[in-house]
Formats: C-alpha cells, sequence, structure tokens
C-alpha cells in the first residue's frame, strides 16, 4: 500500500510522517480543503500517479477560540471549511 500524506501549509509534518511509513512510493501533497479545485486536482494526480485511491482519511479542520455563551462567529467559517468537500457534488 501506498500512501499519500495531504497537508495545508506544512509539509514538514507531512514528510517526516512519510520517512516512518514502511514500504516505498509514499507521497506528500497539498490538500487545502477548503479549496474544490485544488482537491479535484489533487484526486487527479493521484489517479493518474497511483491508478486508485484505496482509502482516505480526512483529518483537516479549523476552530477558533471566543466565548462559548456566543458561538455563531464560528459557524460560517467552520461549516465552510468542514462541509463543502465532505458531502458528494
Amino acid at each position: 500500500m501506498r500512501v499519500v500524506v495531504g497537508y495545508h501549509r506544512s509539509s514538514e509534518p507531512a514528510e517526516q510522517l512519510l520517512s516512518a511509513l514502511p514500504g516505498e512510493g509514499h507521497s506528500a501533497r497539498p490538500a487545502p480543503v477548503t479549496d474544490s479545485a485544488a482537491l479535484t486536482a489533487l484526486a487527479a494526480a493521484i489517479g493518474r500517479d497511483y491508478g486508485r485511491c484505496d482509502a482516505l482519511v480526512n483529518s483537516a479542520g479549523i476552530t477558533r477560540f471566543g466565548p462559548h455563551a456566543n458561538l455563531d462567529h464560528l459557524a460560517r467559517p467552520l461549516l465552510h471549511t468542514h462541509l463543502p468537500n465532505t458531502l458528494p457534488a
């Protein structure tokens, strides 16, 4: 099995993870979860380079600190990041 590790800004932790994996052919690639076009291009590149994707683990996400009494300020940025690319088109 070959593994593709996606990252947003920091490739170094992704590269470190790859170095700890057994086997060969793994790669780290940009995967900004708020950019649908970039994710579409990533999927195409994985298909081209590996032929298929057997499993996908999405651990991306964001949060913001704020008062617990009023979480309305979180709704739009969190939903914009977490939902659009997890639902079928």
